[in-house]
Order: C-alpha cells, then structure tokens, then sequence
C-alpha cells in the first residue's frame, strides 16, 4: 500500500443529523469524512452503538502510534543492562501512559 492514511488525530461528530461522522480533527469540516455511522433517529440502541463504535474507531486511530512507540520501546529495553538498572522508569512510565490513552472513554 503506497498511500498514507488520513493524518491524526481523528474526531467523531454527529453529521447531518442522521450519521456520526469520523473526521481528521482540522478546523475545515467541508471535507469528506473518514467513516460514518449512519443512525435512524428513532432507534436510540442503535445511535448508541454507532457513537460507542466511532468512539472506539477514533481511540483506537488516535493511540496507535503512541502504542507502537512504547511497545517498540520497551521490546528494545534490556531489563538488566538498561533504564531499569539504572532506576529510570521512563520505559515503564511510557508505556502505561500510552495504555491508559487507549483505554480512555
């Protein structure tokens, strides 16, 4: 795959009154959206789901990188020659701070 996907961070809105629209998190919202999640208006359960699955969506796309980066991190560590000898929690403290990013409601 040669193209790059939509720059992050992404954002959900409701769009139109009728979807839930996930959009780069720019200023111009003329743009066409990333994914939407249509919705009928009548049908509450499925308004939910559809706002709990774009949230998702959007936590997901917006931590993926910051995860990569830990895990990376952490994968390179030595636990007994590296930062944990040395008393430095950087690694440790990296990687729950990315893990708690992608577990936020």
């Amino acid at each position: 795959m040669s193209e790059k996907h939509t720059p992050t961070p992404w954002v959900a809105e409701t769009y139109g009154g009728k979807m839930i629209a996930v959009f780069p998190d720019e200023k111009d919202k003329s743009k066409y959206p990333v994914h939407s999640l249509f919705h009928i208006d009548h049908a509450d359960n499925e308004r939910e789901r559809n706002e709990a699955n774009a949230a998702l969506i959007v936590r997901a796309v917006n931590s993926h990188e910051e995860l990569i980066e830990a895990l990376e991190r952490v994968m390179n560590t030595d636990p007994v020659t590296d930062n944990y000898k040395k008393g430095d929690d950087s690694v440790y403290d990296d990687a729950m701070k990315a893990l708690s990013n992608a577990k936020a409601e």
